[in-house]
């Protein structure tokens, strides 16, 4: 799953076009998506995967990611994560925090082979 939150786009939009930048985003998603599956079928993982343009909530990615695996009656969350720490991630949050915090069901972070 992709989740397009394009909450933080519109609030300093005088340097760039929102609508590329959102575009951008989603064709990010597409792909990023797509390598997931193929990787997955490869492995012989049964898996589906949905780009995800509207969340639960703007800003609420977690949120959106716990609705959707309740939904699939999904047996596992999987999340990458950027590892970061100290002030970058306090002013950056955490998605897979979130999600830890939201869902009773099983979690594994993977975490991201570039330091975030």
């Amino acid at each position: 799953m992709f989740v397009v939150d394009d909450s933080d786009v519109f609030f300093e939009a005088s340097y760039f076009n929102p609508k590329e930048l959102v575009d951008n985003i989603t064709a990010h998603g597409r792909k990023a998506l797509d390598a997931a599956s193929a990787r997955l079928s490869e492995a012989g993982v049964r898996n589906s995967v949905k780009l995800d343009e509207k969340p639960v909530a703007p800003g609420r990615i977690s949120l959106t990611i716990v609705t959707e695996a309740d939904a699939w009656n999904a047996d596992l969350i999987v999340l990458g994560t950027h590892g970061r720490r100290g002030v970058r991630r306090l002013l950056m949050g955490s998605v897979s925090e979130g999600v830890l915090a939201k869902t009773s069901k099983p979690v594994l972070l993977v975490r991201s082979e570039v330091e975030g």
